[in-house]
């Protein structure tokens, strides 16, 4: 009977575990082992999908795009093998879906940034592959092995068999005679079953050392201090959005449509699921670049106090221009670029306006269930900032209507599209400084047919306790004392600089807002409940 160079018997327990080797063409141990690599990365995605308020958080993100997950065998083990703890496995599933993203979808596609996406997926693979030796000996020991005996007797035993003069004159009869398939694949897989029976790679070296001194014929990539990052039988070698599109495109792709406080008819948004994972404060906002949506083009009128109109494109900070509630001092001039953004029209006006930007509702003094403001796109004026969506955002259609200077109504008879033309076009939005009761940043601005009541896309500062007048100073003055710095670093240094000095005003208004809140026991509660806010939508 052939043994194979082996002196043991293939009667013998330890012949079956030297000789049985997975089979190179199914690859079973592989794929297993892929397989729930894959599947601790999808498991791993982290977040949910938040609701307006007062409702809660709804489904969780994995549910959404990953709605038949099941953890494939070995998954929950995967953690402590490797030694990449789970924040590891959930920022690689939030850049791989976002990289999915980027694929399947058209909308979104254009405000995700595929290279750092892609150099974040790489360096995640990277990481992996340093670690794969642990996860496929795991795997081989209990999936294909499947050995219960004593691992030292078992390694010793084995370590005898191949480095004998009987095995060694078998292999090399084999590799003359052409007839030995694979060798690496062969000894890798020894290499790998003595590691999981505890050897060390230095063993495994000197036992292959010792092997090629006898004239054994021993591949370069399985050779000593190479064999370990041996992968063959990780294939394809690269976790991408590949992997996860066939489950994830449905959630990708679906139209979601909400309730419009006042009307009866639902807003619906194509890829609102991927809108909402990449939205401010959720995990896949690095991701992805927000255009400043609530922006007017250069040559809108804007009402100033003296009843005069201005381009916006010529005001200032410190400018004074009219509202419906008064007059209103310019912090900041808003001025970023227009890219890919298509902007709208209505009623053959000459002045444009992005799919975000809140006009006032003109029947929302008619009824406290018609919303306050309009947009073409309300629910991507709502994902770029929910606190605005409290007030109620409706959409902008013909049929709408909207409040002008007089405060009245005038319906909308047709909606016009702008297609991009220029990239580098400045787009032009006011910051103002907020009303002291409604909270509102609204000023007035059209063309010289007609002027309109618009805001900008920011919260809404609605004033009623303490705490929150405390916030409403706070944030005014932090505005107003860093607009000309942020202003001169807009302009003369890199983006990362820029949001450094955003977070430090951030962090600067929440440790004056703990300050407050510590400082009475009257509103140790009330201030907890607003630092809790702001730490869930701006961590």
């Amino acid at each position: 009977m052939d043994t194979m160079g082996l002196t043991l018997s293939p009667g013998d327990p330890l012949y079956k575990l030297i000789t049985n080797i997975p089979d190179f063409y199914t690859n079973p141990v592989g794929s297993v082992a892929r397989a729930a690599l894959v599947s601790k990365m999808a498991g791993s995605t982290p977040g949910r999908h938040t609701e307006p308020w007062p409702m809660p958080d709804g489904k969780s993100f994995r549910q959404i795009f990953f709605p038949r997950y099941w953890n494939a065998p070995y998954t929950d083990n995967i953690a402590s093998v490797m030694g990449l703890p789970d924040p590891f496995w959930s920022d690689f599933s939030v850049a791989v879906l976002c990289q999915s993203m980027y694929y399947q979808t058209s909308d979104i596609r254009q405000q995700l940034v595929n290279e750092r996406i892609s150099i974040n997926v790489d360096d995640f693979n990277n990481t992996l592959r340093g670690n794969m030796l642990k996860w496929y000996t795991y795997v081989i020991f209990h999936d294909f092995m499947k050995f219960s005996g004593d691992r030292l007797h078992a390694k010793n035993v084995y370590i005898s068999q191949i480095d004998n003069e009987y095995w060694i004159t078998y292999k090399m009869t084999q590799y003359t005679e052409g007839t030995w398939d694979n060798p690496d694949w062969e000894l890798y897989h020894h290499w790998v079953k003595l590691s999981a029976l505890g050897a060390t790679n230095g063993e495994i070296d000197q036992v292959i050392n010792s092997l090629k001194a006898k004239g054994l014929h021993v591949p370069d990539d399985v050779g000593p201090n190479s064999w370990h990052r041996y992968m063959v039988w990780y294939r394809p070698d690269h976790i991408s959005h590949n992997d996860i599109d066939n489950s994830a495109i449905p959630g990708e792709l679906e139209r979601v449509c909400t309730p419009v406080m006042g009307s009866s008819m639902p807003s619906c948004m194509n890829e609102e699921n991927c809108y909402e994972f990449t939205a401010n404060s959720q995990p896949g906002s690095p991701y992805r670049e927000l255009p400043s949506s609530s922006c007017v083009s250069s040559d809108t009128k804007i009402l100033m106090n003296d009843d005069s109109v201005r381009e916006i494109k010529l005001i200032k900070p410190g400018d004074i221009v009219k509202t419906p509630s008064g007059p209103r001092k310019v912090l900041i001039v808003s001025t970023p670029y227009r890219g890919d953004r298509v902007l709208y029209g209505f009623n053959g006006h000459n002045f444009y306006f992005t799919s975000g930007h809140p006009f006032a509702n003109g029947e929302r003094g008619t009824s406290f269930s018609q919303p306050k403001y309009l947009s073409i796109s309300p629910l991507q004026l709502i994902h770029n900032v929910p606190i605005i969506g409290y007030v109620g955002i409706g959409t902008l259609k013909v049929g709408s209507k909207l409040l002008d200077v007089h405060m009245h109504s005038v319906q909308v008879n047709s909606v016009q599209v702008n297609a991009p033309d220029d990239r580098d076009e400045l787009l032009f939005d006011l910051i103002l400084e907020p009303h002291e009761e409604s909270g509102t940043f609204e000023y007035i601005a059209g063309d010289e047919r007609a002027l309109f009541v618009i805001a900008s896309e920011l919260p809404i500062m609605k004033v009623k306790t303490d705490v929150e007048v405390l916030a409403f100073d706070v944030i005014t003055k932090m505005i107003e004392y860093s607009s000309s710095d942020l202003e001169r670093l807009f302009q003369s240094s890199d983006y990362d600089t820029y949001l450094a000095k955003l977070s430090t005003i951030v962090r600067r208004v929440e440790e004056s807002l703990i300050l407050f809140a510590n400082s009475s026991n009257q509103h140790k509660s009330e201030g907890l409940r607003l630092r809790l806010k702001v730490r869930k939508r701006y961590p």
